[in-house]
C-alpha cells in the first residue's frame, strides 16, 4: 500500500466518523433522553386532592373544610361591597373541584362590612329630618 493509498484511508475514515459523530450521537442522546421522559411520565403520582368549595361559608368553617380537606386557608382580601353577611367567602382561588397537591393554601375573599357604613347611615338620617323640619325647601325659596 503506498502512502497516497494509506492518506485517502485515512481521510475515509475521518469523514466517516464525523458523520457518525454528527448523526448518530445525536440519535442516541434522543433515544437516552426519551427513556428517561417515558419512566418520569409513568412515576407514581402523589395524591392530589381536589379543592373544596368554601363559597358561603362563614371564614372559621371554611379554614376547618379546607383543612380537613388538606389544604391551607388564607384570607387573601375582603368585599365591602358584596351584600353577603360579614364574614361569608364570596370568591376563592384555586377553583372548587380543582386538583391540587395536599398542603396547598386556598386563597378567599370575604365580605366584610363596611367600616363607614354607620357614617353614612347617621348623615341620611341627619339630613331626613332636615327635610322633615323643611330646611331644604326654605333654603331653596330663598335662593330665587
Amino acid at each position: 500500500m503506498t502512502a497516497e493509498q494509506r492518506k485517502r484511508r485515512f481521510w475515509k475514515r475521518v469523514i466517516i466518523l464525523a458523520i457518525a459523530w454528527i448523526f448518530v450521537l445525536p440519535l442516541i442522546a434522543l433515544v437516552v433522553f426519551g427513556v428517561i421522559g417515558l419512566r418520569a411520565a409513568n412515576a407514581p403520582v402523589a395524591s392530589r386532592p381536589q379543592v373544596p368549595n368554601l363559597k358561603g361559608l362563614q371564614i372559621e368553617t371554611a379554614q376547618k373544610t379546607g383543612y380537613q380537606a388538606g389544604f391551607q386557608v388564607e384570607l387573601a382580601g375582603k368585599d365591602f361591597e358584596s351584600g353577603e353577611k360579614p364574614g361569608t367567602v364570596i370568591n376563592q382561588e384555586p377553583w372548587p373541584g380543582s386538583s391540587y397537591p395536599a398542603g396547598a393554601t386556598i386563597s378567599v375573599q370575604i365580605a366584610e362590612k363596611d367600616p363607614n357604613a354607620d357614617f353614612w347611615e347617621e348623615q341620611r338620617r341627619i339630613h331626613q329630618d332636615y327635610e322633615k323640619r323643611g330646611f331644604f325647601q326654605d333654603f331653596n325659596r330663598k335662593r330665587r
